[in-house]
């Protein structure tokens, strides 16, 4: 290389100051147009002492540049202080922040992750684009990232749960199963109805026969039917409002609820569901455990008869009542079922209220 051989023609390998100024201008050119041949320049020159006992000022120095520079082909002798993020750039990462609140169907999944990834290009337009946040060591960058972001989660969890509580609540189908599945050995020979949601509630099953006047008058007018899966009970249910309108409907676990007006509100879990009339009232509530099945509920026909199960207000008993017309049914109504879940569904998701 022409410039090597310039820099040894020095006296004993020494480079005099008068022969800087050969050295720097092709310097420049090789750092300009061989973006490797700074950084073998700068290797070779930082062992060069003079001939009057100073040493040579780095090749950086003379050339007047510094580790801030970009030595890429494309960018040579343009100070990284200088960039900074373009509008297009920052108008993507808005972009990607504001594309959740344009579509409200998506799901507060998508969303949450679309805003992290928002979150990321806004912190590294942050750090590339602000003096003060370029400046600062490895270590002062990474610990900035984690404050600003836990800040960040901070603000944004309670308003990112109660989306995620409104969008859970407007689901309209879904499936309930026991948590807990059978095994061989403990799978029961019958499934037991309990009449309310506490402990002490009446439970009802089958004889060794296998009959019984309540579950199966249930079972025979289609109002409730439960039979043994494969490792958990399977429920079959459907109630009717008084005027004969499908209010809740379950097959096989499988359940959907009418939306508004039939109904006002429901809740669920993953082993319990709870439905709402118009008026407000519980109408159906199940809960699938291993070997029981906690169940109240109204049952309605479209010509004013209908039966109601549930427990006493005193929790150790349980009634059933069966009406022809509305007008027994006034007579007869008494307490309304009480709630599982807290409501409204929007703000109380799976929330089972402390009464149970």
């Amino acid at each position: 290389m022409p410039m090597l051989r310039l820099i040894g023609t020095g006296d004993q390998g020494y480079v005099s100051p008068r022969e800087l100024h050969f050295v720097t201008p092709l310097c420049t050119v090789c750092s300009r147009s061989w973006p490797a041949g700074h950084n073998r320049m700068r290797h070779w020159d930082q062992s060069l002492p003079t001939g009057r006992g100073q040493r040579v000022p780095l090749i950086d120095d003379i050339m007047g540049v510094t580790d801030e520079e970009d030595y890429d082909g494309r960018m040579a002798g343009v100070p990284k202080e200088n960039w900074s993020p373009t509008n297009a750039e920052l108008a993507f990462a808005i972009l990607v922040a504001l594309i959740p609140w344009a579509f409200p169907e998506m799901s507060v999944l998508w969303r949450v992750l679309l805003w992290i990834v928002a979150w990321a290009l806004l912190l590294h337009l942050f750090f590339a684009g602000v003096s003060f946040a370029r400046k600062t060591t490895p270590f002062q960058k990474r610990l900035l990232c984690v404050l600003l972001s836990m800040a960040l989660a901070g603000i944004s969890f309670h308003p990112i749960k109660r989306l995620w509580m409104e969008e859970r609540a407007q689901k309209f189908s879904g499936e309930i199963h026991s948590r807990v599945k059978w095994i061989q050995s403990d799978e029961p020979l019958y499934p037991v109805y309990q009449i309310g949601m506490t402990e002490g509630c009446v439970r009802i099953n089958r004889t060794d026969n296998g009959k019984n006047p309540i579950i199966d008058y249930l079972a025979d007018d289609g109002l409730l039917k439960v039979v043994k899966g494969k490792n958990e009970f399977l429920i079959t249910a459907k109630v009717l409002d008084r005027s004969g309108n499908s209010i809740v409907e379950i097959n096989n676990n499988k359940w959907w609820v009418a939306p508004p007006p039939l109904t006002r509100d429901h809740n669920y879990t993953s082993d319990a569901l709870e439905v709402m009339d118009a008026r407000g009232h519980v109408i159906f509530h199940i809960r699938i455990l291993p070997d029981i099945v906690q169940v109240e509920g109204e049952w309605h026909d479209a010509f004013g008869g209908g039966v109601r199960m549930k427990d006493d207000d005193t929790r150790t008993g349980a009634t059933i009542t069966r009406w022809t017309t509305q007008d027994e049914e006034k007579k007869f109504y008494g307490e309304p079922i009480q709630e599982m879940f807290l409501y409204p569904s929007s703000e109380d998701w799976g929330e089972v209220s402390p009464h149970h």
